[in-house]
C-alpha cells in the first residue's frame, strides 16, 4: 500500500517534515448528516451541555476554535463536531479513522464549516473543557 501513498518532503528551517499524500491531494468530503452523524444538533461548549459518554470513550473535550466551538470524544477513531459560537448550531464535522475508509483511500473526511485547511488545527487551547468518562457513565474530571 506504500506505493499508493505519495510522500512529499520539504524543509522547514533545519527540520525535515514528511507529509503523507502531498500538498495537492483533494480533501475527502461528505454531507453533514454523514460525517456529523454522532454529533448533537446544538452545543454551547459548557461542561453541563456535554452529551452522555459513549461506552467506548474515555474523555470528552470542548474548545474554542476561532468562531467555532469544537467537541470530540476520545478514541483513535473519532469525530470532531463544530458548532457556531453564537447560535450553538452544528455547522461542520471532521471524521477520522485508523484505516483508509473514506473516498477509497482517505483516513478522514469533512463536512460543512471547519477550521480549514487543517481541521485538527485548534485541538489545544487554554480554554479546553474536559470530562472523564467511565464506561457509559460520565465522571467529572474537574475544571
Amino acid at each position: 500500500m506504500l506505493q499508493s501513498l505519495q510522500w512529499v518532503a520539504f524543509f522547514v528551517g533545519a527540520v525535515l517534515v514528511l507529509v503523507p499524500g502531498g500538498a495537492c491531494e483533494k480533501q475527502c468530503t461528505g454531507t453533514l448528516a454523514q460525517v456529523g452523524a454522532g454529533c448533537p444538533d446544538t452545543f454551547d461548549g459548557q461542561r453541563e451541555s456535554f452529551p452522555a459518554c459513549p461506552s467506548w470513550s474515555t474523555t470528552q473535550i470542548a474548545y474554542r476554535c476561532g468562531d467555532l466551538i469544537a467537541f470530540r470524544n476520545s478514541d483513535p477513531n473519532f469525530t470532531i463536531c463544530y458548532y457556531d459560537f453564537i447560535s450553538h448550531q452544528l455547522v461542520g464535522a471532521y471524521q477520522h479513522t485508523q484505516t483508509e475508509s473514506f473516498c477509497g483511500d482517505q483516513f478522514s473526511r469533512i463536512a460543512g464549516r471547519t477550521p480549514l485547511p487543517d481541521a485538527m488545527a485548534c485541538t489545544t487551547t487554554v480554554d479546553n473543557v474536559e470530562r472523564t468518562c467511565t464506561g457509559s457513565a460520565p465522571g467529572d474530571a474537574g475544571p
